[in-house]
């Protein structure tokens, strides 16, 4: 199933892998940056198992907090980490039952390359909603192994939607 959560995790596996591929310079030392970003998302997440077995299409909107780290070693290698959280405005709309989601969960996304690269996505969201039955969770893992000769080696994109 392609939602708009592994969408978002091949938007950030893809930014990864450009940050990765840039050439570097070999550095004396190790330096590191923290960055702090806010994103705005608006998306749209069918959910099979809402609406007693219906399912329904959720409309997510807000912003994504993203707080990033990269380290470039002193053999000019970088090492990205970053994390990516919904703020408090993350919600979604159900669009047959009306139901309204708060988003809360985290996402975190490490990439690493000397000779190739190799990033690690996995993505864990709650959606929760009054009643019994209506909270929804979502969780993608991507993993992608490059070669030094750019050849894609290891491939893992693997999400699912549960309800509880």
């Amino acid at each position: 199933m392609k939602t708009c959560f592994g969408r978002i995790s091949f938007v950030l596996l893809a930014l990864g892998l450009l940050v990765l591929a840039a050439p570097s310079p070999a550095c004396a030392q190790a330096t590191t940056t923290t960055t702090h970003v806010d994103i705005p998302f608006d998306d749209v997440l069918f959910v099979p198992c809402l609406n007693g077995g219906a399912g329904d299409t959720v409309v997510i909107s807000g912003t994504v907090h993203a707080v990033m780290t990269t380290t470039i070693d002193a053999q000019g290698g970088v090492h990205i980490e970053a994390l990516f959280y919904p703020g408090n405005d993350v919600t979604g709309v159900a669009m047959t039952t009306g139901t309204i989601y708060n988003g809360n969960g985290v996402t975190h996304q490490s990439a690493n390359t000397q000779v190739g690269s190799t990033t690690t996505l996995a993505n864990n969201f709650n959606f929760i909603a009054p009643g019994p039955g209506n909270n929804f969770y979502f969780h993608d893992t991507v993993h992608m192994t490059v070669n030094a000769n750019g050849t894609i080696t290891a491939n893992v994109d693997n999400s699912f939607v549960t309800c509880h």
